[in-house]
């Protein structure tokens, strides 16, 4: 939450929250998350 919070003031990157999200993917599974486009992207957007 914590990193939550330092994203919505500037002081994370997107890199870092997604980082931290597939970190927690790795004890926590979840196939929605896994295959979200802010962990893969889609035709507009390139990979984080």
């Amino acid at each position: 939450m914590l990193l939550l919070a330092r994203y919505r003031f500037g002081q994370a990157s997107k890199e870092d929250v997604i980082d931290k999200t597939r970190d927690l993917l790795k004890l926590y599974p979840n196939t929605y998350l896994q295959h979200s486009t802010l962990l893969k992207g889609d035709s507009h957007e390139t990979l984080a």
